[in-house]
């Protein structure tokens, strides 16, 4: 892929302004397929139902899953179940992301993808989806077992693993959707090889994508409080319920919004890396800006 010199030579813009170019760009992308939207609600809902019927698992079946109720010492019902809901909620998460970033993939080579096309690519994807969420669902557990269990030193280094473990399956959802890799262990190698290929220090990026996620959920917080503000000065039951209708309805789409970027980012990125050229609607100084990729790129 060639670049000009000139635009090397360029000062980088400061992280902020990336950041918000990258998310300006994505939303593109959604708004193009406001399709992709429907499927971050879809799975979003799946897995709130799952984590629903998991807790009333727990409550109707302690002395099953736990050894009394005074100390709740976990049985190995609960490590089970807790493994088989973990399996199922991120079923339903990567189908849906697998259908998000299939729309990405044709939106970058300028094709316009039906909700029922990239619905059907997903499910085509099916057995490599289900074999990376097993995966993903065994690791969650095994470090949420160690965190428990370990003092604090062992704590931080389970944390380590886990943002470690983060970064290196990045990329694995568009890889699975491209190469219908089934193989999890090899996915999530490629991927990491994908982020060590094109990220490398800019890897603040993803991070910024949450931080701008942060900022939302702050304002959304602020907005709610002051209805309940208003609702208490007022003793209005209705603004009362307002307000919690607000928090409540702000913090579902704000969650379908940032999962629908954030995929949209790493599919451009994994698109960017694995041919070599840009994905239409994000130019090339974007490009240079997000990914800092190695020289062999850039000749």
């Amino acid at each position: 892929m060639n670049q000009p010199n000139e635009i090397l030579n360029q000062p980088r813009e400061s992280k902020f302004k990336t950041s918000m170019k990258l998310t300006r760009a994505s939303w593109r992308v959604i708004k193009l397929d406001k399709e992709i939207l429907g499927a971050g609600a879809i799975g979003l809902l799946v897995g709130l139902v799952i984590i629903g019927l998991y807790v009333a698992a727990l409550i109707f079946g302690d002395s099953v899953f736990f050894t009394n109720s005074e100390d709740y010492t976990p049985t190995i019902w609960f490590y089970l179940l807790t493994l088989l809901v973990m399996f199922v909620s991120y079923i339903a998460l990567n189908f849906y992301a697998g259908a998000i970033s299939h729309t990405a993939f044709r939106r970058f080579e300028g094709e316009n993808p039906t909700f029922s096309e990239s619905i059907g690519a997903a499910r085509a994807r099916i057995p490599g989806l289900i074999n990376f969420s097993a995966l993903q669902a065994t690791i969650g557990l095994v470090l949420n077992i160690l965190e428990e269990r370990l003092p604090i030193a062992g704590k931080i280094a389970v944390w380590l693993t886990g943002a470690t473990w983060g970064v290196a399956s990045m990329f694995a959802i568009p890889l699975i959707m491209d190469k219908d890799e089934r193989n999890p262990i090899t996915a999530v190698k490629l991927s990491a090889r994908t982020f060590l290929s094109i990220w490398k220090e800019s890897a603040f990026i993803g991070l910024s994508l949450g931080l701008i996620g942060i900022a939302a959920f702050v304002i959304l917080a602020l907005a709610s409080g002051a209805l309940i503000v208003i609702a208490v000065m007022m003793s209005s039951l209705i603004i009362g319920v307002m307000a919690g209708g607000l928090f409540l309805l702000g913090l579902f789409a704000l969650s379908i919004v940032t999962q629908s970027l954030q995929t949209v980012v790493m599919t451009a990125a994994y698109y960017y890396s694995s041919r070599g050229k840009l994905p239409a609607g994000f130019d090339e100084e974007l490009i240079r800006s997000m990914f800092r990729p190695k020289k062999k790129w850039l000749s």
